[in-house]
């Protein structure tokens, strides 16, 4: 679910997702603060940015998880005094993180098998052909990492551009080449392929992936070829989208996100 707000200056509680969130993405609307996520997994005192390589910096942003939303304390990049806001957050299901074995190495993960998302943290080792369970009932189509310890770019395997490449989140980049990202294998129903980056297995480094797939009427993950004209592509998902997350994958092209809220 969406929900904007506006920036109070003071601690503040924003409700009226129908869920607790385990992940929410924030973007200053009317600013040039970066995006910032927060994850239950890594706990709420720790921020990325999905637009920067900055490596994960503690943080008393985002105070808490709640049962219909997220609580803000004051800060000038996520609830400064007249700004508004945009949150995006994903539902990863009731419970706990758990700690998970499907992989070579041992993960802790947050998941919704029913949503199909899940959150993963775990410890790089730098070998090509390790593996990370992701706690979920399908292959993911979607898989986004970031290094948290390192100042590194992030990685998304999309199964549309395939499993010998990779996108970057915080850039431009047309999709690039290399066995190092995902080993030129695709995840399977129980984890996911890494190669020897240091932006998706950074030896002794904590890791971050945030895993995805598609859920008949709820999410849907794929591609499309552009025509260049106002009257462009229909693009079925089976349902309406409140969310849209697109990148142009053969050249270099911004990131774009819409949603309905």
């Amino acid at each position: 679910n969406t929900v904007t707000y506006s920036g109070t200056g003071a601690a503040q509680s924003i409700s009226g997702l129908g869920f607790s969130p385990a992940m929410v993405w924030t973007k200053e609307r009317d600013g040039t603060s970066y995006h910032e996520i927060h994850d239950i997994v890594r706990g709420a005192n720790k921020q990325i940015f999905p637009n920067a390589t900055d490596a994960e910096e503690s943080t008393t942003k985002l105070t808490s998880f709640d049962g219909d939303g997220f609580s803000l304390a004051a800060h000038n990049s996520i609830n400064e005094s007249g700004k508004t806001y945009v949150g995006w957050c994903w539902d990863a299901g009731n419970g706990s993180p758990v700690s998970n074995n499907d992989g070579s190495i041992t993960s802790t993960v947050k998941a919704s098998q029913a949503n199909g998302f899940s959150v993963v943290s775990y410890t790089g080792n730098g070998s090509g052909g390790s593996t990370i369970g992701h706690g979920l009932s399908s292959a993911p189509e979607m898989v986004i990492v970031k290094n948290r310890t390192d100042t590194e770019n992030w990685s998304v395997f999309n199964a549309s551009v395939g499993n010998t490449k990779a996108l970057t989140l915080n850039a431009t980049d047309a999709a690039l080449t290399s066995t190092n990202y995902w080993n030129d294998t695709s995840p399977s129903a129980t984890a996911v392929s890494l190669g020897s980056d240091n932006s998706t297995n950074g030896s002794g480094d904590s890791m971050v992936a945030y895993c995805f797939h598609s859920v008949v009427g709820y999410s849907s993950i794929g591609s499309y070829t552009g025509n260049g004209s106002s009257s462009g592509p229909t693009v079925t998902t089976g349902f309406r989208p409140g969310f849209v997350m697109i990148k142009r994958i053969d050249v270099s092209n911004n990131w774009i996100i819409q949603d309905t809220t």
